[in-house]
């Protein structure tokens, strides 16, 4: 597997908005329902979200293809998604932990939220490491803060 990760440009927009939507839609329909998901990708905002944050995204290659990325905005990885058909492949895992070594050269400690019901992710962020430290309310949907300190 040739992997490879790197800073993300504003060619690589469609590319991660396919990419963002296809997964959303793929793998958030079982605990947010239907009905949301398709509202939300309806809306737009996945794809704003992309040409928002350009510029703090990075981006993994599997054999010079885009599979995934990541946002990341100061101590918090603020996204990060795997293209649905490439998941359980470990590239989350290698994209996590590049997040995780260019942020705690920074940062003590690092955030992430999760969806409550996103048992897999949860799961996941569990399995590397990361410990929830509370759960909330956000536009009514219930979620997980996470967090890992440096060792």
């Amino acid at each position: 597997m040739n992997t490879m990760i790197r800073k993300a440009n504003a060619d690589d927009i469609k590319t991660l908005q396919e990419i963002s939507k296809r997964t959303i839609k793929e793998s958030y329909r079982s605990f947010l329902g239907e009905e949301v998901v398709a509202s939300y990708i309806d809306s737009g905002e996945p794809d704003r979200y992309i040409e928002d944050h350009i510029d703090n995204c990075s981006v993994i290659l599997l054999n010079n293809t885009i599979v995934g990325f990541s946002v990341c905005k100061k101590n918090i990885i603020d996204l990060m998604m795997i293209d649905s058909n490439f998941h359980r492949k470990g590239l989350g895992s290698i994209l996590l932990q590049f997040n995780e070594e260019k942020l705690f050269k920074e940062y003590s400690e690092l955030k992430l939220e999760s969806f409550e019901k996103n048992d897999k992710s949860n799961n996941f962020y569990i399995k590397n490491g990361w410990l929830e430290i509370s759960r909330f309310q956000d536009s009514g949907i219930n979620k997980i803060l996470f967090h890992k300190r440096r060792k």
